[in-house]
């Protein structure tokens, strides 16, 4: 594993993390308190994308359990749900990729 982590570098993508939240806040103790501190993510030459909905968690929750009081440069990101006409043409295009493969 550390030949791994020391020549390369990753992506890791945490999908769902409002998902855990609250068995992740109740099962750390506060010298682990920070996400990336936890689990060590300092020792991977690696960029980290976490998902979760901002329902869920606040700003101030991603702050005080993802970041940590380290001043760590993290860029957030807001996305927005497709509207029907943008799924409708989704599923439209979708449909005709697959007719053209099919044929």
């Amino acid at each position: 594993m550390d030949v791994v982590r020391e020549n390369m570098s990753f992506v890791f993508i945490l999908d769902g993390f409002d998902e855990i939240f609250d068995k992740y806040d109740k099962n750390n103790n506060n010298n682990e308190r920070y996400f990336y501190d936890r689990f060590n993510l300092n020792e991977w030459n690696a960029k980290i994308i976490v998902s979760c909905r901002s329902l869920v968690l606040s700003d101030e929750d991603v702050n005080q359990v993802l970041i940590g009081p380290k001043n760590l440069v993290t860029p957030m990101i807001y996305l927005w749900p497709f509207s029907k006409e943008q799924i409708n043409g989704y599923i439209d295009k979708f449909v005709k990729i697959n007719e053209k493969k099919l044929k």
